[in-house]
């Protein structure tokens, strides 16, 4: 199982970076409460979800970010088909100068098409792309 959700993790990270937003939003149940900073960003359909993605996107890419290296460092052990997924991101930047550190944890839960995630809570510690992720919400808003 641990491989198996390391391989769903990166996969999820391939697809948010070469922009394929629906194909991701698959692997998400929504409503979508995402946490950042203890600050709940509430992403209601796949729609918002996508437009969410886009934008810390683009972010990213204006920080020349280009690669995601996902690393699971727990798993907990599942009850009634749920169960929680700790993972740090690391992203690097084109020129390999600039490097960020993020913790991830997933609340994912089996369903019949599979391992889907029905929360996220970011963890990393308070920086522009936090202020990003939520700066974008509140324009939305």
């Amino acid at each position: 199982m641990f491989q198996q959700l390391q391989d769903q993790v990166q996969w999820r990270a391939d697809l948010f970076l070469s922009g394929r937003f629906e194909d991701m939003s698959r692997e998400y149940i929504f409503p979508l409460p995402v946490y950042v900073h203890n600050r709940l960003i509430a992403l209601r359909t796949a729609s918002e979800g996508m437009a969410q993605a886009a934008s810390v996107r683009t972010a990213l890419q204006h920080r020349q970010i280009e690669t995601l290296k996902i690393t699971v460092k727990a798993i907990e052990v599942p009850r009634d088909g749920r169960f929680r997924v700790w993972a740090d991101w690391h992203a690097v930047s084109r020129d390999c100068r600039r490097s960020r550190r993020m913790g991830l944890v997933y609340y994912m839960r089996e369903t019949g098409a599979g391992i889907r995630s029905e929360m996220l809570h970011y963890t990393f510690r308070r920086d522009s792309t936090g202020r990003a992720l939520i700066r974008t919400q509140k324009q939305r808003a």
